[in-house]
């Protein structure tokens, strides 16, 4: 599958900064996608999506380094302090900061002078990252954990309702098999995802109720 080949050479072979093979490998990838939108059943499209992504949970973000920022801010939450209210500079030259994680964290960090910009939702996730490792790879593989956790709950309650409503397997596919979706969303960590299945379950939520 050309997909998950593109997404071998973007985690191993790519960096940030290669414009031309990420612009040829995120071609390819669409291009692949619009050939096979409609060619499976809406449960192979199901399962490839899921799939797809499992395969990303493992791998650390090619694209991003967002989650340094990430782990950062839930451990200033579980040491009690307020991510809202010091930058990662004010609290680095602190003691307490003073640890082998929070100096590599620092070290990879691509905004340590700006205050915390993610909302609370986002810090719940960042906070659960820190409460079974100490280490930054066991913090970033709970974080994709969540994700995709998260994702599969949005997906397969579009999954369930395009078999019931009938949804054609070229909408479906829009978010479930979307290279853009998947790279960005459990490949980098952008929280856009999550975003949308809270959207997804508010919606069907709310038009139950109306109902």
């Amino acid at each position: 599958m050309f997909l998950t080949f593109a997404a071998h050479i973007l985690v191993f072979l790519t960096a940030r900064e290669d414009f031309y093979m990420l612009l040829g490998l995120f071609t390819g990838a669409f291009w692949l996608y619009l050939l096979i939108i409609d060619e499976y059943e809406i449960t192979d499209v199901f399962y490839m999506a899921i799939a797809l992504r499992v395969f990303w949970l493992f791998t650390t973000p090619a694209l991003s380094d967002d989650y340094h920022r990430f782990i950062w801010d839930g451990e200033v939450t579980l040491s009690g302090d307020n991510v809202y209210g010091h930058t990662p500079s004010d609290l680095i030259v602190l003691d307490e900061f003073d640890t082998t994680l929070n100096g590599e964290l620092y070290k990879q960090m691509n905004s340590p002078d700006y205050f915390s910009v993610y909302p609370p939702v986002n810090q719940l996730y960042f906070i659960a990252s820190g409460l079974f490792t100490d280490s930054i790879y066991g913090r970033l593989l709970t974080l994709k954990i969540l994700f995709f956790l998260t994702e599969f709950i949005g997906l397969f309650t579009l999954f369930r309702l395009a078999l019931s409503k009938g949804v054609a397997i070229g909408k479906f596919s829009l978010w479930a098999l979307n290279p853009l979706v998947i790279i960005e969303g459990i490949g980098n960590l952008h929280f856009e995802v999550v975003m949308l299945t809270y959207v997804i379950l508010a919606v069907v939520y709310f038009k139950k109720s109306w109902l």
